[in-house]
């Protein structure tokens, strides 16, 4: 690899641990919404984690634009359905 090509892989991975670090904030803050909706009271557990598994495979720039209160609340939704359709 050259060096220029080992400038631009550095600066790829500095970028997606940039955005690893936002999401994972994101979700942080998300899992106090989720609370706040009542997740907690569904059985959900560590709300980060739950989180974290639930938007596992939606990439960052899809993700980053709703904010917290969107996120959390949507997983909750999720979750409160289906504990409701046991």
């Amino acid at each position: 690899m050259t060096s220029a090509e080992q400038r631009v892989a550095s600066a790829g991975q500095r970028a997606a641990t940039g955005t690893s670090e936002a999401v994972q904030a994101l979700l942080e803050e998300a899992a106090g919404a989720a609370a706040a909706a009542g997740a907690s009271e569904l059985g959900v557990g560590d709300l980060v984690s739950y989180l974290t598994s639930y938007y596992r495979l939606v990439a960052a720039e899809d993700l980053l634009p709703y904010g917290p209160a969107a996120i959390g609340g949507i997983a909750t939704e999720h979750a409160r359905l289906a504990a409701t359709s046991r």
